[in-house]
């Protein structure tokens, strides 16, 4: 006894026979949030859940469909932690997000800008390490604090987080409609906070 042809769908895996509502929520298993370092190690290191540089996770890479469902889901709950130590590190975050593109930047919720900024202190010059996370969707800005920082807030990093969420107000991120931003935009915000951190 022979069967009818066969139709397309009968060749698709299990998962991508289920309707789209089932694959997205167990998409939201596959990617849960992390954090993923794309430059070198910053020296209070957030997560152990970092990736390399430039590494998407295998899932997003079995095939045309499943990509373009997870790719955005992957970005939208990374946290990516963009040390932004020297010239160099800016080179190479600016250099992966072109490789990303917008259509990815796009989906980007949450980044983490860090770097070493020099404050005064007393009649002396101290480095200190600063991490901003910036929300993408809405618009934020606020300071990390470390466990075992200080706990100070100086006026010095009170100033970058202010030139920062003028970035972000100036590129109209957030809003009603939770704007985000592309790789022009994204660049842009590193070159003010890396700009900052250098100035003094």
């Amino acid at each position: 006894m022979t069967s009818g042809p066969a139709s397309q769908r009968d060749f698709l895996p299990a998962l991508l026979r289920l309707p789209r509502e089932l694959r997205d929520e167990i998409y939201t298993h596959l990617f849960p949030p992390m954090s993923a370092s794309i430059t070198t190690p910053a020296p209070h290191p957030s997560s152990n859940n970092s990736i390399p540089i430039g590494t998407q996770p295998p899932s997003t890479r079995v095939n045309t469909q499943l990509r373009h469902e997870t790719l955005p889901l992957f970005y939208h709950n990374t946290t990516f932690q963009l040390a932004l130590t020297g010239p160099i590190e800016l080179m190479v975050v600016k250099a992966w997000l072109r490789s990303i593109g917008d259509g990815n930047v796009w989906c980007l919720r949450r980044v983490v800008m860090s770097g070493w900024v020099r404050v005064p202190f007393g009649h002396m010059v101290s480095r200190r390490w600063v991490e901003l996370l910036l929300d993408l969707r809405d618009g934020g800005v606020e300071e990390v604090v470390r466990k075992d920082g200080d706990g100070v807030k100086h006026p010095r990093v009170g100033a970058i987080v202010e030139r920062v969420r003028a970035g972000l107000k100036r590129l109209e991120v957030g809003g009603d409609q939770g704007v985000g931003v592309d790789v022009k935009g994204l660049c842009e915000l590193m070159e003010v906070f890396y700009g900052a951190c250098v100035a003094y």
